[in-house]
């Protein structure tokens, strides 16, 4: 089974900016979590940083709540953060010149062997040649 781990740049541009190209691809990966062919991960910080996103977006209240819902809905399984990956992910934010945030969603990919997939340019333009990355 293939794993992905997927952070709030790649939700928010489904839910904001309706980025075609992202809705697509993630709506091929909702199919192959229905076939059981993979399973969409993230640490339960996406949560928050989905909703701060939406927050802060332009969009109206009621399309805020309606995709709330959808994502709230989604498949992603969430997992806790283990305490003890903390200083291998902040020595590795501190490597690459990128947030603990950012880090942590990669950091999982990598535990995990799955891809880290993101929208965030300027952090895979730093961390790409740690591999499980892929931006779109």
């Amino acid at each position: 089974m293939k794993i992905y781990v997927i952070d709030s740049s790649i939700i928010l541009s489904v839910g904001i900016e309706k980025d075609s190209r992202t809705i697509s691809v993630y709506d091929n990966l909702i199919r192959e979590v229905e076939k059981k062919k993979a399973q969409l991960l993230a640490p339960e910080l996406l949560k928050y940083e989905v909703a701060n996103g939406l927050r802060f977006s332009k969009l109206e209240k009621e399309e805020v709540y309606i995709f709330w819902e959808y994502f709230k809905n989604s498949p992603i399984v969430y997992t806790d953060v283990d305490k003890s990956f903390f200083p291998s992910v902040a020595r590795l934010a501190d490597k690459l010149g990128t947030t603990f945030y950012d880090t942590i969603f990669h950091y999982l990919a990598m535990v995990f062997d799955g891809t880290f997939l993101t929208r965030d340019k300027d952090y895979y333009r730093k961390a790409k040649k740690l591999g499980n990355i892929k931006c779109f």
